[in-house]
């Protein structure tokens, strides 16, 4: 079984996920979003265009007449898959997007605010001819630096072969630069991949090799026979800590922790969790320097916890330092003040329904969350869209002890983006319904992560929308109205 990017490839039912270059105040054909969202959890307009910045390639690649032809062809033949099959395994889209996705697309993958500089990094990917990296520097109002690659996007060469060959999966931004994280594909050989840019929007040269990328390959010392994905990025201290699942034998994969130096990308431990059919989807530190990470274990999802050496802690769990969950499939996860850990994903039992658990430090339930009345806490179990199909929490994080959660769904034709807010006991505050934010004709967009900006105490949502001449995927960022 091989898993791939932020989601199990091959992993029968735990296959998971995939900056930006921004348009900015200039937001083109942002803003239609009109439908289910006034008041309270809607659209903020002071943020970038009526609420929406949006994300193309404009002058970023110059390819030739053929080349661009034989790109247009592809977005005709694959558009309509595009619609119909995005979501058809909501927890594979990593798999459906390089299977389907055509030259020319560009989407927002993640995104970290610098609340302190008043700035919000955006990464993700941008195909042209091959797949590039694109990162992307506003500030919190969504207003592109243009001392940040002119325009305040840039997309980079890391070396791909062709289009899918790079997934991005995460970005940190600190005092002098940004850094993403995602998984570069080169002959058929998956390695972890790390690009860091300044704030010019330079490749930083102290990082890597000396061209700002860096690569991480063989971390269970498979041998020849290798494959590692980086799937998410956590900014410690000065390190990066990157869930990552990587082959031990060539075929079997294993989750583990690989934790980098944020400014010189060089390797300072890598950590597995021992765990056989298993996958690394998001990580999370505690007060303490505990880690944690989440993703897929043979028929159900696993939440593991090590001490700060990568030893895994027996008190927590099943005596080995995880805990194992049939019939759900675990994606992100969170640490709360009180070094509670807060997880969300999918449901496979009911109706494929966003999923919320929040554990004690023990690894048992919380029972303060969602409550049964009898003293018992429980998984949160709920559809932000009633009736619609394919719903997966896709990011968890904390806006004091609020719990806001990022996902999507696909209903009666269209696939929607979610941002939904849980106060401390899980009772739900709002829910944001994306709805036309490029097109109020094509509405097939999602959201994949979100950040609080801590100056507004505002949402930030990114993710990716269909253009409004239906030739492709841009990527978009929303701010979303508390009060």
């Amino acid at each position: 079984m091989f898993p791939t990017g932020k989601k199990f490839r091959f992993f029968a039912i735990f296959l998971m996920m995939t900056a930006a270059i921004l348009i900015g105040c200039d937001g083109g054909d942002g803003g239609n979003n009109d439908g289910e969202n006034d008041g309270i959890g809607a659209l903020d307009n002071a943020f970038g265009n009526a609420g929406v910045l949006l994300v193309e390639a404009q002058g970023q690649e110059i390819i030739s007449a053929e080349q661009d032809a034989k790109n247009q062809q592809a977005q005709v033949e694959n558009q309509q898959r595009k619609r119909e099959l995005q979501f058809v395994n909501r927890f594979d889209t990593t798999t459906l997007r390089n299977t389907f996705r055509a030259a020319g697309d560009d989407t927002v993958e993640a995104v970290a605010i610098d609340d302190g500089n008043n700035r919000i990094a955006y990464a993700g990917i941008s195909d042209g001819a091959v797949t590039k990296v694109l990162f992307s520097l506003s500030d919190r109002d969504g207003n592109l630096d243009n001392n940040f690659g002119g325009d305040g996007r840039v997309a980079i060469d890391v070396g791909a072969a062709a289009v899918g060959d790079v997934e991005i999966q995460g970005v940190i931004i600190d005092a002098a630069g940004i850094v993403a994280i995602g998984k570069l594909t080169t002959a058929g050989n998956d390695d972890v991949l790390a690009v860091r840019v300044d704030l010019t929007g330079a490749l930083d040269v102290a990082f890597g090799g000396g061209d700002g990328i860096a690569t991480f390959d063989d971390l269970e010392a498979a041998g020849n026979v290798q494959q590692d994905e980086g799937n998410s990025a956590l900014l410690n201290g000065a390190n990066i800590f990157i869930a990552r699942s990587s082959t031990f034998d060539g075929a079997t994969f294993r989750a583990g922790i690989l934790v980098i130096d944020a400014a010189t990308g060089a390797e300072v431990n890598n950590f597995s969790s021992d765990a056989d059919n298993s996958t690394g989807l998001d990580a999370a530190v505690d007060s303490g320097g505990n880690i944690f990470g989440v993703g897929a274990r043979a028929a159900g999802s696993q939440v593991f916890k090590m001490d700060a050496a990568g030893t895994l802690d027996v008190a927590f769990g099943g005596g080995d330092g995880i805990v194992d969950v049939a019939n759900a499939n675990f994606q992100t996860v969170v640490v709360d003040a009180d070094d509670n850990v807060v997880i969300g994903g999918r449901d496979i039992q009911t109706t494929d329904s966003f999923l919320v658990r929040r554990l004690g430090v023990d690894g048992e339930i919380d029972p303060t969350f969602n409550p049964d009345g009898n003293g018992n806490g429980q998984d949160l179990v709920f559809e932000p869209k009633i009736g619609a199909d394919n719903q997966f929490v896709e990011d968890v994080f904390l806006r004091g002890t609020d719990i806001a959660v990022v996902g999507g769904a696909t209903a009666a034709g269209d696939v929607l983006g979610f941002i939904v807010l849980l106060n401390a006991a899980g009772v739900q505050q709002f829910a944001f319904e994306t709805e036309g934010l490029i097109s109020q004709d094509n509405i097939n967009e999602d959201l994949r992560q979100g950040v609080v900006d801590g100056g507004t105490n505002r949402i930030i949502g990114v993710g990716a929308a269909l253009e409004v001449d239906n030739d492709g995927f841009d990527g978009v960022a929303v701010r979303i109205l508390d009060d």
